[in-house]
C-alpha cells in the first residue's frame, strides 16, 4: 500500500486534487482563498468549494470522486 507521501509525489506541483472529466484529466489548484482549475484545454477559478463543486458538475466530473487528492469541506 503506497503512503500519503509517495502518492504526493506523483501530482503535479501544488495540486491539491484531480478528476477525471469528459474532455481528460481536472487538476485542482488552491489559489489564496479560492481555487483554480486547470483542464489542460481552459482554465476556471472558483472563490469557494461550492462553487468549485458546481463547476466540476458542468465540465463532467463527479466532484465526490476525485482520481487523486482531496477537496477541503467547506
Amino acid at each position: 500500500m503506497k503512503t500519503f507521501t509517495q502518492l504526493r509525489e506523483g501530482m503535479p506541483h501544488g495540486a491539491i486534487a484531480g478528476f477525471d472529466g469528459d474532455d481528460g484529466e481536472i487538476t485542482i489548484y488552491k489559489k489564496g482563498s479560492g481555487f483554480y482549475g486547470d483542464t489542460g484545454d481552459f482554465d476556471f477559478s472558483a472563490k469557494n468549494v461550492k462553487e468549485l463543486k458546481k463547476i466540476l458538475k458542468d465540465i463532467g466530473a463527479n466532484p465526490d470522486r476525485p482520481s487523486f487528492g482531496e477537496l477541503p469541506k467547506k
